[in-house]
């Protein structure tokens, strides 16, 4: 993120910031202290963009958990954190939220093998979700 953070200070603002929120943590940080993270960090960086737009790309499904006791579990708190990071953007007016309609567990296609990593096809997918969000900003 510093890095990130010297780039908006020292050039000129960008037009729009589309954020992916990114979920390796979910197996390891409480539901409580990851969104608690995350909502820092986009109000850090929607602090340097002001005047712009932002979007945020859902937290991703997966059908692997890596280090997960309980996939339901996982997949309930990702919901959780996605549901929070949306009613806060819509109630502070703070950008759109772009949710991963085409990327579903139950859709073989979207994977590699392993569950975790998306397949071409899925990353045309997300790919998309990503065109999506700057579409609607711009």
């Amino acid at each position: 993120m510093p890095k990130i953070q010297l780039e908006l200070l020292h050039s000129p603002p960008p037009k729009m910031l589309v954020i992916h929120l990114g979920a390796n943590d979910l197996c390891t940080v409480s539901t409580g202290k990851l969104y608690w993270s995350m909502k820092m960090n986009l109000q850090h960086f929607i602090n340097f963009i002001t005047k712009h737009e932002s979007g945020i790309l859902a937290l991703m499904p997966r059908k692997v958990w890596r280090g997960a006791i309980s996939v339901k579990a996982i997949e309930q708190k990702r919901k959780h954190i996605n549901f929070r990071i949306h009613g806060r953007m819509s109630y502070n007016n703070e950008g759109k939220f772009i949710d991963h309609k085409d990327i579903s567990v139950d859709n073989p296609d979207v994977w590699f093998v392993d569950g975790v990593h998306l397949s071409d096809t899925g990353s045309d997918f997300f790919l998309a979700d990503f065109r999506r969000a700057i579409e609607e900003l711009d």
